[in-house]
């Protein structure tokens, strides 16, 4: 049996288009089973893109070892967390060990809150951490708990009486 075959692509040239549009007389299916498969090949070829660079990351290289120590944003303090127990894993509730080292101009901080967030995902732990002043310089942050894997940032914040500052520590859990 004969089958014909019609062939157009609008987006041609006047010309191709019009050679393309002379139906074609087959008698084999194999002939039109090869042309088909001529056809989704050119247009699978067509859709393929150029993969999108990676991004040059924006903030410092994940904490690694402990303790991890940053300065605050404004500069005034500096700030050591260290998870007790060694270290982080996922789905296990945790608790920091955190030093807030004021400078001579910064005086002691009113309070200390420490929290933590996925900033590619836009969301932060399932849990509210706890942040208890042990005296001094040292403080305790419990019911931390990264509920997945992934890049998470800490947040130490800590408020004086006129402004608030904030140390982040970046951390990779896989």
């Amino acid at each position: 049996m004969a089958t014909t075959i019609f062939l157009a692509d609008r987006r041609a040239n006047p010309t191709t288009a019009l050679l393309l549009q002379t139906p074609v007389q087959t008698h084999s299916r194999s002939l039109h089973i090869a042309c088909l498969a001529l056809l989704i090949a050119a247009l699978c070829a067509g859709c393929k893109k150029a993969a999108a660079p990676t991004p040059a990351p924006t903030s410092p290289a994940p904490t690694a070892p402990w303790p991890a120590t940053r300065k605050t944003d404004r500069g005034n303090f500096t700030v050591t967390i260290q998870p007790r127990g060694g270290g982080i894993a996922t789905n296990k509730h945790f608790s920091l060990d955190v030093r807030v080292v004021p400078s001579a101009e910064a005086g002691a901080p009113a309070s200390v809150a420490v929290d933590a967030d996925m900033p590619s995902h836009g969301h932060g732990m399932n849990t509210k951490p706890e942040t208890f002043h042990e005296g001094g310089e040292r403080y305790r942050a419990d019911g931390m708990l990264f509920h997945m894997e992934g890049d998470w940032s800490i947040s130490v914040e800590i408020a004086t009486r006129s402004a608030k500052e904030r140390a982040l520590f970046p951390v990779s859990i896989e």
